[in-house]
């Protein structure tokens, strides 16, 4: 992508083609949409496309360019680690000027729903059912294809692909949970989620965590600085504690680090509650 340099401050004397203005895919510009996104709460490359055309913000940000989802999404997806790297650098500063308070820290957890059907969720009995059904069906299906049965021979082809990929996603399930230490349930579209009770009961699921730090210097309590963020397949948060302080540990340069300019009184390890 190119790195044009770009101004929002230079009047227009003319009126310009606003394809020359900002390149469409420049990085300044989607970086910029990105981070306000986030900070407004609009993270979805769709929504963001609709606001670079509707909102003056966005318009300011872009210098007027209007970014589809597509490109958003693709340098998102390029540039996931440096995004990263950029939460890491906005905690960073936030420290050096003493915004954040180290004598609270608050971990929190919330259920976020797979994009899966929970019926797809069985146990290694129910997956075994399965994998005797499909097989009987490619069976079946191979034992049509090999009599030159004119009726179902179009089908055949596409049926028989289904049928041995599912049978492939059966066996690995199987394999999975025939090991130990791992959940008796999986789902054979995202085996990764795990059975959790949310709101809208009992479904696969990820549990998204956060560690966030009040302002120090806040007095009506508003602004809290996020110091690390984390999304486990584990129901309970209670085992996330001592990984999360350790990531934001890791993400602010490490808690014993003391910023330059005037000093705070030293507060105790978060540890030490």
């Amino acid at each position: 992508m190119p790195h044009r340099p770009m101004s929002r401050e230079q009047p227009w004397l003319l009126p310009p083609s606003l394809d020359e203005v900002v390149p469409a895919d420049h990085p300044r510009a989607l970086l910029s949409v990105w981070v306000y996104g986030f900070m407004t709460g609009v993270r979805s490359s769709r929504k963001l496309e609709a606001a670079c055309r509707e909102q003056l913000p966005y318009l300011w940000l872009t210098g007027c360019q209007t970014p589809d989802h597509m490109t958003l999404w693709r340098f998102y997806a390029a540039h996931r680690a440096g995004m990263r790297h950029l939460f890491t650098r906005t905690v960073r500063t936030a420290i050096a000027m003493h915004l954040v308070d180290w004598a609270v820290q608050t971990v929190d957890g919330t259920k976020v729903g797979a994009n899966v059907a929970g019926a797809r969720t069985y146990d290694a009995a129910g997956l075994r059912r399965m994998l005797g059904r499909v097989q009987a069906a490619i069976d079946d299906l191979e034992a049509q294809h090999a009599a030159g049965d004119a009726a179902a021979t179009a089908r055949l082809p596409q049926a028989l692909a289904y049928r041995r990929t599912l049978r492939a996603q059966v066996r690995a399930a199987v394999s999975t949970l025939d090991r130990p230490a791992v959940s008796k349930l999986i789902n054979l579209t995202d085996p990764d989620a795990r059975l959790m009770k949310t709101r809208q009961g009992l479904r696969p699921a990820y549990a998204a965590q956060a560690t966030v730090a009040p302002v120090a210097r806040s007095g009506d309590g508003s602004g809290r600085p996020i110091t690390a963020v984390a999304v486990v397949d584990a129901p309970c948060d209670a085992a996330q504690l001592r990984p999360m302080l350790a990531q934001a540990e890791a993400a602010t340069g490490g808690l014993c680090c003391q910023p330059t300019g005037p000093q705070l009184p030293a507060l105790p390890h978060p540890h030490a509650f």
